[in-house]
């Protein structure tokens, strides 16, 4: 069954989600959107609606069908935990037959990527609730991996960004003339290369990932509240879960601070250095960083783990976040035929940090060793 606009509310009906009376008098609103996936928003008038997602095409449900049994199996999890439960979205159902995945849809909400591009702030405080918050599910989660059968679906997949002999610097139907170009450059880049295939290689399971953290998928719930102190922060979109090692999430979150940072330069041609891009960013690194510690220190602080295992996390974050900002990069070229200043300047940085990874830490990040 192809979930329509039209067919959407009905096909919750049959799976017992909504009632005659819901579609009869309750003024149900459906909106949908084309992501990875097909999506529909199911909103009811003072009551919760749903989120529900099937594979886009037929000619894709092999591959999109076991990411999507990856997301049920985390929500199908989380609801049987007390402390998980309040972090992702709510199961509701998942139908195996027409691959159709419902949850609980977040409202009012917003991303923590809206919330920074449009307000320019990054609060301590959020960011230290969403690095608590991120510790849980790791910490939730790696607990349940160890008791988990052999079907489970979480396969231990390395990131391809950090498989460059996989990736082909050709243009094809799902590969722009910009990626080409840009794994092209990786390729010939023989330090990058190397570094890209030395963290491949140290790449350990130690828990259940997201696997796509980004701000993106961080919702901040009581988005109308202008104090932090009130928000609570929603993990979704748990499609590339995995199991993995847990600093590639955090990697994540790092890389968002980086990647905006350079994208809120002046990146004309008056500014010929690098010195004198990084002097017309309109957010600063440096008032960034408060935001970055109280990332990092809530994560640590909430994951109690001994002081050598932070300062591997802390190294292992700061190597992921760079390989992050080429996969970023990658990312976004995917309908565009150059690359641009900004993607180059990604590469660049990403090479610097992967050369020093603790200078990185310490003068970008803010983060003290």
């Amino acid at each position: 069954m192809i979930l329509t606009r039209q067919n959407v509310a009905f096909y919750l009906l049959e799976r017992g989600l909504l009632s005659m009376k819901d579609l009869v008098c309750e003024g149900i609103s459906v909106s949908e959107q084309f992501q990875r996936n097909r999506n529909f928003r199911v909103s009811r008038p003072g009551r919760g609606g749903f989120f529900v997602k099937q594979p886009e095409e037929w000619s894709e449900w092999g591959q999109r069908y076991s990411t999507l049994v990856r997301e049920a199996a985390c929500y199908q999890l989380a609801r049987d935990n007390a402390h998980l439960e309040k972090l992702l979205p709510k199961f509701h159902d998942f139908s195996a037959q027409s691959h159709v995945l419902v949850v609980e849809m977040i409202e009012p909400a917003r991303s923590m990527n809206a919330m920074h591009s449009e307000t320019g702030e990054f609060p301590p405080a959020l960011a230290a609730l969403l690095g608590r918050q991120l510790a849980v599910c790791h910490v939730e989660f790696g607990k349940m991996l160890r008791f988990l059968d052999r079907e489970h679906p979480f396969i231990g997949e390395v990131p391809w960004i950090l498989k460059p002999d996989d990736l082909h610097d050709f243009v094809s139907d799902g590969q722009s003339a910009g990626q080409a170009r840009l794994v092209g450059i990786m390729k010939n880049n023989r330090q990058l290369y190397e570094q890209l295939k030395a963290l491949a290689d140290t790449w350990q399971i130690n828990g259940i990932i997201h696997g796509d953290m980004k701000w993106h998928n961080c919702l901040i719930h009581n988005a109308e509240s202008n104090d932090p102190g009130e928000a609570a922060i929603r993990i979704v979109d748990w499609e590339l879960a995995d199991s993995g090692h847990v600093a590639w999430d955090v990697a994540g979150i790092l890389q968002g601070y980086l990647s905006l940072w350079i994208q809120s330069m002046n990146l004309s041609a008056e500014c010929g250095t690098v010195e004198e891009m990084a002097a017309t960013a309109a957010l600063p690194l440096e008032e960034m960083q408060p935001s970055i510690r109280a990332f990092w220190e809530g994560y640590v602080e909430r994951l109690d783990v001994p002081a050598v295992v932070v300062q591997m996390l802390r190294r292992r974050s700061v190597e992921y976040a760079a390989a992050r900002l080429l996969q970023t990069a990658f990312e976004d070229r995917q309908e565009e035929p150059l690359l641009g200043a900004y993607i180059v300047l990604l590469m660049q940085l990403s090479s610097n940090i992967m050369s020093e990874p603790e200078a990185a830490a310490e003068q970008l990040l803010g983060l003290p060793g």
